[in-house]
């Protein structure tokens, strides 16, 4: 448990001057947003993992039980290892973080990297007093 001075000196530097002293959490809006349409992509990669692999369990569970296929080398434990590696690249909670490996969140900085690139290379190439082209021209 930290010691009260501590917890009041952090409780300090929480305090926006601004605001009168009043207590500020550090929210900035763009960050946050961001954070939460990635969450809403992986939801839905996550929702549609479910819904593909819903339907092959059954039949993989059929085809195991016609084939009377060993426990370890059955169709359905092969699907449930498809559902771990999805699930780590997903990575919808974020506990996936060690071990490298392609994951959701990589690939939208991947894409967030490549659109930066793009913008900033427009703006290099505009020439300052240009006009920008009017939409419907």
């Amino acid at each position: 448990m930290p010691s009260p001075e501590k917890a009041e000196n952090e409780l300090k530097d929480r305090q926006s001057p601004s605001e009168g002293g009043d207590l500020v959490e550090d929210f900035s809006f763009l960050p946050r947003f961001r954070q939460l349409m990635v969450f809403q992509l992986k939801l839905a990669a996550d929702a549609l993992r479910d819904f593909v692999l819903s339907p092959l369990s059954i039949a993989a569970f059929v085809i195991d039980a016609v084939l009377q296929s060993p426990a370890d080398d059955s169709l359905y434990g092969r699907l449930m290892g498809v559902g771990r590696r999805s699930d780590r690249v997903i990575n919808l909670f974020d506990e996936h973080t060690k071990g490298g490996g392609f994951t959701v969140d990589k690939a939208v900085d991947t894409i967030e990297e490549a659109v930066r690139a793009t913008q900033s290379d427009r703006a290099e190439f505009r020439e300052p007093d240009e006009p920008r082209a009017a939409s419907g021209e």
